[in-house]
């Protein structure tokens, strides 16, 4: 389990949630996009 979450990671197929931009959620999700994670932004207009 361990190695295929490893996996995952590596090839950005893992989905990952990121709740709330603050102190901690905003570098984290920056941190993420800028490895290549897709931000699914175009999901945002969808919310409202």
């Amino acid at each position: 389990m361990k190695d295929q979450l490893l996996s995952k990671i590596h090839d950005h197929t893992a989905v990952v949630a990121v709740i709330g931009l603050g102190y901690v959620g905003l570098p984290l999700a920056v941190a993420f996009a800028e490895r290549g994670f897709p931000t699914g932004s175009h999901k945002f207009g969808m919310l409202s």
